[in-house]
C-alpha cells in the first residue's frame, strides 16, 4: 500500500495549525508537523499530535447513549434519545 501524505489543518482550536496526515497499512493515521506552515512553524500541541485518534471506529459512537436509572450510559434507539432531549 502506498502512503500518501495529506497536508491539512488541526481541527481543535482557532489557530488551525498545519499538519500532515499519512495513512498506515494497519488503518491508523500518522500525524507530522508542517514546518512550512506560518502559524505553528512545525510545532503541534498535544491535542494536535493525537488528533488522528478520533478517526478510529473503536472510539466513535455508533448509536445514542442515555443514562440508565443507576447513572450508567447504555445504548438507546434514536427515538428514545431524541424524546429525552425534547423532554
Amino acid at each position: 500500500m502506498h502512503s500518501t501524505v495529506t497536508p491539512t489543518h488541526c481541527p481543535y482550536c482557532a489557530l488551525q495549525c498545519g499538519m500532515n496526515l499519512t495513512p498506515a497499512p494497519d488503518g491508523t493515521v500518522a500525524v507530522t508537523e508542517r514546518a512550512d506552515f506560518p502559524v505553528n512553524r512545525g510545532a503541534l500541541c498535544g491535542k494536535g499530535r493525537t488528533a488522528p485518534a478520533v478517526l478510529s471506529r473503536a472510539v466513535r459512537l455508533t448509536s445514542p447513549l442515555v443514562r440508565s436509572g443507576d447513572g450508567m450510559l447504555v445504548p438507546a434507539s434514536w427515538e428514545e434519545a431524541l424524546d429525552r432531549v425534547a423532554d
